[in-house]
Order: structure tokens, then sequence, then C-alpha cells
């Protein structure tokens, strides 16, 4: 009765006399993406997407401000984030008692596609008192496994599959099999040098170029590849005889950085792996044979062959943005929009 009564009045005039703005941030290390969007009677009026510079742990007053002025004007204004905590997952439903780290009356659980999308109460508390301390209170919260999946599901195949999403400081990781669910688990990782301490001229043109990334990536991976295929022509024709043009001394610094980054995230898939196939209980019946890179940055095309000859299986990198996935969840909730 409540329901009829709410759609038909309250959300009516609603929509019709107010508009839903979604304000969804993520941290990354030393960065704090942002992106809001706002919508009205359906159609989205503005998009906003932001990279600020974090400092000491420290949320900057700037961004604080940016989301205050969208919740003073706007009423109906939602904030969203990602969950960190490690002990989080997903599994098959009649798997939980296995998988989850507490029993089941201390989770807070989604069922999903006969999944569960789990985490401790303890861990959720935490998490949401840490986002309203460090900006306000959360309206939503969002797993990382949910965002992944909402992303792959369309997509998934039969084959078993492993997919990672890759942060600055973060990975999760999901294996499927036969479009089910049959490891999940999150990693911290350490911080690559190129993002660690430096001066704040230095911090503040990372951040400028981390934005610039972001937009791109955003914009179109096809447009994205085209360039590179474009730029790699131009400069075979303008070096006859020579297909690799020698790097700069920044740009070797930086691959050489990314190969230590990406070191240690091969260890974790492979880590990942093998726990898949040696689970005592429900171990995987089949090999992986590809595997999905879900970046949240650029990961350079030699990154990728690396990870390719390490794993020995089928890599393709396809770019993912976090803040966008929580505004689309984000918008679901609103509207009661089931997965």
């Amino acid at each position: 009765m409540w329901r009829a009564f709410k759609a038909i009045f309250y959300d009516t005039l609603k929509e019709f006399f107010f508009s839903d703005v979604f304000i969804c941030f993520n941290v990354d290390h030393e960065m704090l993406v942002g992106r809001v969007e706002h919508l009205k009677r359906g159609k989205t009026l503005e998009v906003v997407n932001k990279v600020y510079a974090i400092k000491d742990g420290v949320i900057p007053i700037k961004a604080l401000k940016d989301a205050r002025n969208f919740t003073r004007v706007y009423p109906f204004s939602y904030l969203c984030g990602m969950a960190k905590s490690l002990d989080q997952g997903v599994c098959k439903k009649e798997h939980l008692e296995h998988y989850a780290p507490v029993p089941k009356k201390d989770l807070v659980f989604l069922e999903i596609d006969q999944h569960y999308f789990f985490i401790p109460k303890k861990s959720l508390k935490e998490e949401i008192a840490a986002f309203e301390s460090a900006l306000f209170k959360a309206d939503y919260l969002f797993s990382p496994f949910l965002l992944m999946y909402g992303y792959i599901r369309p997509n998934l195949q039969e084959s078993a599959t492993l997919y990672a999403m890759l942060e600055h400081s973060r990975l999760c990781v999901l294996i499927t099999h036969r479009k089910k669910i049959c490891y999940a688990q999150c990693y911290n990782l350490k911080i690559p040098e190129h993002l660690g301490s430096a001066d704040a001229k230095e911090e503040q043109e990372d951040y400028v170029q981390d934005e610039v990334f972001l937009k791109s990536l955003l914009s179109s991976m096809e447009a994205n590849l085209t360039h590179m295929n474009d730029t790699a022509q131009e400069m075979h024709d303008q070096i006859p005889g020579d297909t690799t043009p020698p790097l700069s001394a920044q740009e070797s610094k930086l691959l050489e950085e990314e190969k230590a980054s990406i070191s240690e995230v091969i260890g974790l898939l492979q880590e990942s792996l093998k726990q898949a196939y040696k689970h005592p209980l429900y171990p995987l019946e089949d090999f992986v044979e590809k595997a999905c890179i879900l970046n949240t940055y650029q990961l350079g095309p030699r990154m990728v062959e690396k990870l390719q000859d390490e794993l020995m299986i089928e890599v393709s990198c396809v770019p993912i943005s976090v803040v966008e996935q929580l505004s689309i969840f984000a918008q679901r909730e609103q509207s009661d929009d089931a997965l």
C-alpha cells in the first residue's frame, strides 16, 4: 500500500519539482576521485569529474566545499562511496559458511543471482564511521565486488575467467566459472615510487596528469587506441627502419617503477589462482583461460604483455571508473531497480 502511494504521489511530485544529485567519492592512495551526476526526470543535466590531491591523509577543503555546494542547492543529494575492508567478499549462497570470516548472524549481506555479497557488521560500522569522519555521512556504501560484478555481468562466459580491478593502492580479484563466482579476494598494494612522497609541486603535477588520464579513459577506449595507433604510425614514418622508438629518461624511470608495481600484482594474481585451484572444499574444476584487468588508471601495453607472459594466459585490459559505477548503483538503489 505504501509503495503504491509513494510511487503515485511522493515519487511523481519529487520527480516533477526536484532534481537528484549523486555525489561519488573514492580514495586511492593520495588521490580523491570525485564524480557528480545531476539528474531530473530521468535526464542527465550535468556530470562533473574531479581529482583532488590528498596530503597527509587529509581530505582537501576544496572537495568538501564542492560537495556541500551541491547539497545546499539540491535537497535530494546522495553521497556514495566504496567499502575498503579486506574481509568483505562474495560467494555462492550455499558456500557462505565456508567463505565468510564470521558467522552469518554477524554479517550484512546482499543476495544477487544466487550469490551473497557480504561484509561483517563490525567492518561495515567502521567503514561508515571512517567515511563520515573524512567527508560526510554516506547514503550508500557499495562493495567493490558488487561494482565489478555489475560491470562484467553482461559479458560473463562459461569458461573460467579471472577479473581484477586494479587501483594504485588496491587489487580486487574475482574468478568466475560457468557464469558463477567461485573466488573473491581484496588486497592492499604497496605504493609505487612515482606515487610516493614528493614535494608539493610534483604532487600537484601528478594529480593533474591523473585527472587528464581519468577523463581520457572515461571518454572512449576506442579513441584512445586509435590515437595510439596513429601516433605509432607517425613515429614509424619519421624514423625509417626503426620500429621501437627510444625511451626518454623520464619514460624509462616510469617504466621501471611500473615493472616493480606490476610484479606485486602478478604475485597476487598467481596466489589467487593457486587458492582457487586448491580450495579444500570447492576447488576450481577447470583451468583459467583468460584474465581481464579492469584498470582505474592507464596501464601501458608493455605491462599488459608482462602480465600475459607471467600468468601464461590471455590478458585483456578494460578501463573502469569506480565513481561512475558508484553513481550507476546509487541510481539503481534510488529507483528500486534490481541488478
